[in-house]
């Protein structure tokens, strides 16, 4: 009693400090932080499927003995692939992840993440050799008992990792063109105004560079706006991969 309700202590500890994050970098941190104190005597690692879909990352690892293969394909997890909790207590005669590697673990677990109708990634727990005092009846309650705790672990990671991503599309939506890509006139105008401060501050030149595509309106009624949205689409693409990183294209 002593231990889950130290347990629920940390989870709740936790679940602030993931809802007080602003960005997958720092709910990361917070993970791993306590993932160490959660389970002390296992390692693993938080990873997340790629925006592509085809390329799962670990983000964050933890442990004495943390996971070998950084980047592996959502095919290679059998939790993500049946969406469901994968278990293997005995590596030898039980079904590996292929993102498994060497030195194989005593036992491992996989817990898939998923929050509003997708799947995030998935949170994983290797262990090292149980305690020889341990009978075979104790190892399993153990094993048991920390299997559900790492499924309430990844469900307080889900939820603040898909809120963390509604609101990165909410705050795009509100800064970015949704055609081009590029910044819009509501951030042109805010940062315009503090960069002209900060110019004037540090007495430094500020350059501001205006143009306009010519013959636009006889591109659109010769081609139609379709063809018209895809040359505005490539041009805000060009943009952003030919300005200055401290260049504002919008």
């Amino acid at each position: 009693l002593e231990q889950r309700n130290n347990e629920n202590t940390l989870l709740n500890e936790m679940g602030d400090l993931l809802q007080s994050s602003h960005t997958v970098e720092e709910a990361s941190a917070v993970v791993s932080q306590f993932a160490r104190q959660l389970f002390p005597h296992q390692s693993g690692a938080l990873c997340l499927i790629a925006p592509s879909r085809n390329l799962v990352d670990a983000i964050t690892t933890w442990g004495e003995f943390p996971p070998q293969d950084r980047i592996f394909t959502p095919d290679d997890c059998w939790a993500l692939r049946r969406g469901q909790t994968h278990w293997v207590t005995d590596p030898g005669s039980g079904l590996l992840c292929r993102h498994v590697s060497q030195p194989l673990p005593a036992s491992c677990l996989c817990v898939p993440m998923m929050a509003q109708g997708e799947t995030l990634g998935i949170l994983h727990l290797r262990s090292g050799q149980p305690a020889a005092s341990q009978t075979e009846q104790e190892q399993e309650t153990v094993m048991a008992s920390q299997q559900q705790l790492a499924v309430t672990l990844a469900e307080h990671i889900a939820l603040a990792l898909a809120n963390l991503k509604l609101q990165e599309s909410l705050h795009r939506q509100a800064i970015r063109d949704p055609l081009t890509g590029l910044f819009n006139r509501r951030y042109l105008e805010e940062t315009l105004e503090r960069e002209l401060r900060r110019a004037e501050r540090r007495q430094i030149p500020l350059g501001i560079i205006m143009f306009d595509l010519d013959h636009f309106k006889k591109f659109n009624d010769t081609f139609g706006h379709a063809a018209g949205d895809v040359v505005l689409r490539e041009i805000g693409a060009f943009l952003q991969d030919h300005v200055r990183a401290e260049d504002i294209a919008c």
